[in-house]
């Protein structure tokens, strides 16, 4: 039940909790009246392919709550979203062929490498592969180093307690 948790919060719990952040943020700058191009913010929090923001979140959290509970099951957050993103390299030219502009699928006009890992499936283009397999993949690495580098350093409190 402990992994489970860690999992949720490791993937999707912070992919969902900087989308809030940045939309809290921009709205708390559009009260204030402060000109600020909608589209750099975009490009910062959304539509970037290597996910900057969600993976420094990811560390984070993952170094903040493996301090704070020991869960030894931290560290292998990563290997779920792993699994996935290598089965959908794999098997699966673009997760959401019905939205998806044939031209982006992986294997057409551009490389599995370049669809999943580069700019070739933008968010801006309805091609959404990246946002359900890289980027939960990396945050949930992310989570999983954070947590690995607070058992090493020996900021746990109850990571002698907690085993795998």
């Amino acid at each position: 039940m402990i992994f489970i948790m860690h999992q949720l919060m490791g993937t999707a719990g912070i992919g969902f909790l900087v989308a809030f952040l940045a939309a809290s943020l921009l709205e708390m700058l559009r009260a204030i009246r402060w000109q600020y191009l909608e589209y750099a913010w975009y490009q910062i929090f959304a539509y970037r392919p290597y996910f900057p923001v969600q993976i420094v979140t990811g560390f984070y959290f993952g170094w903040l709550l493996a301090r704070r509970l020991g869960h030894r099951a931290m560290i292998w957050v990563w290997v779920l979203p792993a699994l996935f993103l290598f089965y959908a390299v794999v098997a699966i030219p673009t997760l959401t062929p019905e939205i998806t502009s044939p031209l982006l699928w992986s294997g057409t006009n551009q490389s599995w490498l370049t669809h999943y890992f580069g700019w070739g499936c933008r968010m801006k283009d309805r091609c959404f592969d990246q946002v359900l397999t890289t980027q939960p993949f990396y945050t949930a690495t992310a989570y999983s180093i954070g947590a690995r580098l607070a058992f090493i350093s020996g900021a746990s409190r109850q990571a002698s307690r907690d085993v795998p």
